[in-house]
């Protein structure tokens, strides 16, 4: 008994991240017969086209209410939202269309 090897006891609730992975390639290990299946990527995100009619447009008279900084801030964050969305769209294609030209010099 004094050669087997004494495991530090490991509190299984509170492990770091390598113990986990250590602990998720110690399960596959033992099924390793067990085909493994891999999850599709995700598809693209999209973003709602914006409106091309706008409601709750706050008038040009003096005191907007309360609640129109809400209306104002959810339709920007949106804006922002599809901007952003775009531009990741653009720059995607952008180095994909760089990848597909240094490809072809290579080759």
């Amino acid at each position: 008994m004094a050669e087997e090897e004494e495991k530090p006891k490991v509190n299984r609730h509170n492990l770091t991240t390598a113990q986990q992975t250590q602990k998720q390639l110690e399960k596959l290990f033992k099924k390793i017969d067990k085909p493994i299946a891999i999850p599709q990527s995700r598809k693209e995100k999209s973003v709602k086209a914006p409106k091309d009619f706008v409601r709750n447009v706050p008038g040009s008279s003096a005191g907007a209410g309360s609640g129109d900084f809400h209306v104002y801030r959810a339709h920007r964050r949106r804006e922002y939202a599809r901007i952003k969305e775009m531009d990741d769209a653009e720059r995607r294609f952008r180095n994909k269309k760089s990848r597909n030209m240094r490809t072809k010099l290579h080759n």
